[in-house]
């Protein structure tokens, strides 16, 4: 599954138990928008102004339910959804800057 990371204000998503369950919120979240959370990747700036989680998605197929990515960043009020390659792919694009051979 790609894992995306998902950055919101941490005043969002208007979920009465967003105070005291964040990552039950983002889950359920997640969950309604074909995403998988992971699990405690959640974590906010130190002046608890904005939050990132980091989420797996659903790669769309012709029958399966693709992660509907603009509604998941509606619903958690996101500024910015980034996508991220795994490793093995990384490497494989030249890794690091000035490692290409």
């Amino acid at each position: 599954m790609p894992k995306g990371r998902i950055k919101f204000t941490a005043e969002s998503p208007r979920d009465p138990d967003w105070a005291t369950d964040p990552e039950g919120v983002v889950t359920k979240i997640a969950e309604q928008n074909n995403a998988t959370y992971v699990p405690n990747s959640l974590h906010f700036s130190h002046d608890r102004r904005t939050a990132w989680a980091v989420i797996d998605t659903v790669e769309p197929e012709e029958d399966s339910g693709a992660t509907r990515f603009f509604q998941l960043a509606q619903d958690l009020d996101a500024s910015e959804i980034t996508l991220l390659i795994g490793t093995e792919r990384w490497l494989e694009l030249g890794g690091p800057p000035g490692s290409a051979s």
